[in-house]
């Protein structure tokens, strides 16, 4: 009989064990199912960042040619305006270049600043594209993870993660139950099953 308990000692703990096992695979599937919510946000969020900056970078580069084509005209219109006034320089300017030296000098500017703008926006994307690569990429493991996970979890017998209750905690009639206070060979006590003859 102390062996029978010892085996069931044995037995409710190695029990307390598995379940406490379970409890444990069941919280780690837990966190990789938040874990791939917050991979999936963060992809979905990429891809709206993306799209964000490429309209920008589509509204940018339609100002950057059309800033290109006003400094040609101005260009143009200096050159014009140069060949119909051969007795004006560039130090002593008519009026009428001084005014179209303003407007190239600005249109030259503005179309500097926009490609500027242009190409800044171009290098924000690139680096937003490979922030979407990577978050790809962190999705794809967070997959594999839990479908490893739940591959396993399917794989396990079903009585290691729901076991039936310690011979301690086991009730009803028929039921083995052994105290620290029992004695055998002793005496039995008040819980102890009487012997056969």
């Amino acid at each position: 009989r102390v062996e029978l308990a010892a085996s069931r000692d044995s037995l409710a703990t190695k029990g307390e064990q598995l379940n406490a096992a379970a409890k444990e695979s069941d919280r780690k599937r837990e966190d990789l199912r938040e874990a791939l919510a917050k991979a999936e946000a963060a992809h979905v969020a990429d891809d709206d960042a993306i799209a964000a900056l490429t309209r920008e970078l589509t509204i940018l580069t339609d100002a950057a040619a059309s800033s290109a084509a006003r400094e040609r005209e101005t260009e143009t219109l200096l050159a014009e305006v140069s060949t119909s006034s051969p007795g004006a320089n560039a130090s002593s300017p008519s009026a009428a270049m001084a005014e179209v030296i303003t407007q190239c000098a600005a249109a030259t500017a503005e179309a500097a600043a926009r490609r500027d703008a242009m190409e800044a926006k171009k290098l924000e994307l690139e680096r937003a594209v490979e922030d979407r690569d990577a978050s790809e990429r962190a999705l794809t493991r967070c997959r594999e993870d839990l479908r490893a996970a739940l591959a396993d979890a399917a794989s396990s017998p079903r009585q290691q993660r729901t076991l039936p209750p310690s011979p301690a905690q086991s009730g009803g009639s028929g039921a083995f139950r052994w105290h620290s206070n029992d004695t055998f060979g002793g005496g039995e006590t008040a819980s102890s099953p009487s012997p056969s003859p």
